[in-house]
């Protein structure tokens, strides 16, 4: 958009909701025809922030546009009185069925550009149908002087307002028509109430939009009893329907009470004065587990103070993957720093490391086996070999590789570095694969890497000894069911311990390089472990997540992909 350009109208739910309440009050106001024709351009003009806005209606024939109204062009009718056939942009509409847009006269090649147009610089126009009982009456057309591109949310409430203002037209049109007759003594009553009956067409329409809306919606009254809302909401929550939420207490979404007081002591006094809130907020499904919702609430009535007997209408969106997905792009920067850091000094430490054994190895050649001084050598160099290990992990960790290819099967792994013997003797090692296991798509130092350190975190956490189960089996993952990954076919292991848990305030730290509730002195861990197996699973297009709380054991889950033909 250049400086040249206007700013789309932007609407929410209780816009649209106020929106189609003053545009209805607006048009049963009018005492006549002509009075409805011009407040139809002008509600138009003044909503669409338009420059210019004409009424168009069929002719008797229901053949050609005529013009009826006009607001911001000059007293002359704004194409002509009578519009030719296939002439300008509000016949393309009648002609197509459907809303029309110009973002620039000066280039339009789809109709010959009228002088009226040209001669007020007018640069974008919307035409939009005006259609009734399904069949279109008319077309009501706007105009910027600058250039604009209208947004598809502008088109459908500009559609709505068309739809109404036609409903209101025909209506006035037929009522008009039904005095006349009435007082020729020619007509009957009757129709005049079958007339009437249409204007629960205003109400469909808003029901479509309440039905169709991408967000929750709920309204809660007497008390925050939720009184109404759609089936996104319904969805959200995982209930059955729109009904099953029906005549609920606010309360029962909520974590707890006490949640629900603090929510309401955080938003009620912005909401009395008559504010919108705008919050994220933990709230309940119906099987009881968490959704983070982002949350748009207000009063249902716009006066200042408004009348809090009306309600409060909420906007409700699910939030839980946008964050997820947020913390794991966070994470991916965090360690891809740390890696680049990390990746130069432990070359370097490497380098001065072999200098430092292979100087250790000549002095123990050059002494005497029984030399006093040997068994401190010999203490050198095995503090140096643990530096030359761990230096070893923290290149494997911040190793730049492309995707790896290899197709290695679990169980093959664990037949060939016995992992039991890594183990505790205190620990037992379970292992329960499914028969059909597919092979994973990872090279098997990779995976080799994966599960030691999984394994020797969880004997970590169990000093009393304890059991350690491995299970492995098949599965399919949808698109953007998980963060991260792509549809297909996926290997998923679960590593779970029956040690003493993780608590809550550092479960998400622990992919962290470095990071360990271990003593910085202790010899039983450096911190990398986990670091090491969350790179590796991220570059091999994996996923690892981790469940646990304190003194109920520990689950790692892992998908890694398949060796199988992936969706596409």
């Amino acid at each position: 958009m250049t400086s040249e350009d206007i700013e789309n109208t932007e609407f929410t739910v209780t816009s649209v909701l106020a929106l189609i309440e003053q545009f209805t009050a607006k048009l049963a106001s009018a005492t006549d025809l002509e009075t409805l024709y011009g407040c139809c351009v002008s509600l138009a003009k003044e909503t669409f922030q338009l420059d210019h806005s004409a009424l168009f209606l069929l002719d008797d024939q229901g053949k050609r546009l005529v013009a009826k109204a006009t607001d911001g062009l000059s007293t002359e009718a704004p194409e002509s009185d009578i519009l030719p056939e296939s002439e300008g942009l509000p016949d393309l509409a009648l002609r197509t069925g459907r809303i029309e847009t110009v973002e620039n006269f000066f280039i339009e090649s789809r109709f010959e550009v009228t002088p009226i147009i040209s001669g007020h610089e007018v640069c974008s126009a919307i035409a939009v149908p005006m259609v009734v009982s399904s069949a279109v009456c008319g077309v009501l057309v706007g105009y910027t002087l600058k250039k604009r591109r209208f947004s598809t949310e502008e088109k459908q409430v500009y559609q709505l307002l068309a739809n109404q203002a036609a409903a209101a037209i025909t209506r006035s049109s037929k009522t008009a028509s039904l005095h006349s007759i009435e007082k020729k003594g020619g007509e009957k009553r009757g129709r005049l109430e079958e007339e009437k009956s249409k204007s629960s067409e205003l109400t469909d329409e808003f029901e479509s939009i309440f039905s169709a809306i991408t967000s929750g919606v709920m309204l809660l009254k007497d008390g925050r009893d939720l009184v109404r809302c759609n089936e996104k909401m319904a969805e959200i929550f995982g209930y059955d329907s729109a009904e099953e939420l029906c005549n609920m207490k606010f309360s029962e979404l909520h974590l707890s009470d006490e949640d629900y007081r603090e929510f309401g002591r955080k938003n009620y006094g912005t909401l009395v004065a008559g504010k919108v809130v705008h919050t994220d907020y933990t709230l309940m499904k119906k099987d009881g587990t968490p959704v983070l919702c982002r949350l748009s609430g207000r009063a249902v009535d716009q006066s200042s103070p408004p009348d809090l007997k009306k309600g409060f209408v909420w906007l409700i969106d699910d939030i839980t993957m946008q964050r997820a997905m947020e913390s794991e792009v966070l994470q991916a920067r965090k360690l891809e720093s740390i890696g680049i850091m990390a990746g130069g000094i432990g070359h370097d430490f490497n380098n001065i490391l072999s200098a430092i054994l292979g100087n250790l190895e000549l002095a123990r050649r050059m002494l005497e086996p029984e030399h006093q001084v040997q068994e401190l050598l010999s203490s050198a160099v095995e503090a140096s070999n643990r530096a030359k290990d761990l230096t070893g992990k923290l290149l494997l960790f911040t190793r730049r590789e492309g995707r790896s290819i290899g197709n290695i099967y679990l169980q093959e792994i664990f037949i060939e570095y016995k992992f039991e013997k890594m183990v505790g003797e205190k620990t037992s090692l379970q292992l329960e694969f499914g028969d059909d296991l597919s092979a994973i798509r990872i090279m098997p130092d990779h995976l080799k890497a994966i599960i030691q350190n999984l394994l020797i975190n969880a004997d970590g956490c169990m000093a009393d000894g304890g059991t350690i189960t491995v299970r492995a089996k098949n599965v399919e993952i949808d698109d953007e069911s998980i963060p991260g990954l792509s549809g297909g076919q996926y290997v998923q292991i679960r590593v779970a311990d029956t040690g003493s848990g993780i608590e809550k305030d550092i479960l998400e730290n622990i992919f962290d390089p470095y990071f360990t509730t271990k003593n910085r002195d202790s010899s039983r861990g450096s911190g990398l472990g986990l670091a090491i197996v969350h790179s590796i699973v991220k570059k091999n297009y994996g996923s690892i997540t981790v469940q646990s709380s304190k003194n109920e054991g520990t689950v790692f889950t892992i998908l890694l992909p398949a060796a199988v033909t992936r969706q596409q």
